[in-house]
């Protein structure tokens, strides 16, 4: 040891370093404790032995506040069993907030790309009366379908 600390080989090894990463803006990070309420005073858990025990015996969760479109708030309580459950796309299939926004933007998007790949669809849009036919045709649909759900 001595040798080590007289030739600066102690001095010489690479030191751990502390980096910071940004966040994407289209990203939001979630940190919270594991339980709702600190104990009151620290408790050593032995028998955990890999992070599923460490999950079923904490079975974290944490409500969040998300914004409709409206501008309100929606509650919502969003539960961890397993690491993978912390993924964006693992978050958006436990929330019934963000299943429906999904749904939504998938819905958009189908629909933005039948725009401009279906010519008959354009005709028909750029056409008041086939569009008004069409509008009420939808309406009509819509309200079957409501029936059903």
């Amino acid at each position: 040891m001595t040798d080590e600390l007289e030739e600066g080989g102690f001095n010489n090894r690479l030191q751990p370093t502390e980096t910071v990463a940004d966040i994407a803006p289209n990203r939001t990070l979630i940190a919270g404790l594991l339980t709702d309420q600190a104990p009151l005073k620290p408790v050593a858990m032995y028998g955990l032995q890999n992070l599923e025990m460490v999950f079923a015996h904490y079975q974290p969760e944490i409500t969040v506040a998300l914004e409709n479109k409206e501008g309100g708030q929606v509650q919502e309580t969003l539960r961890f069993r397993k690491l993978g459950d912390f993924e964006p796309d693992q978050i958006g299939r436990e929330s019934k907030w963000l299943r429906h926004c999904r749904f939504q933007a998938a819905a958009y998007m189908n629909a933005a790309r039948m725009l401009t790949s279906n010519t008959a669809l354009r005709q028909v849009l750029a056409s008041g009366e086939k569009r008004s036919d069409m509008h009420a045709a939808i309406k009509k649909m819509i309200a079957i379908l409501e029936q059903h759900l």
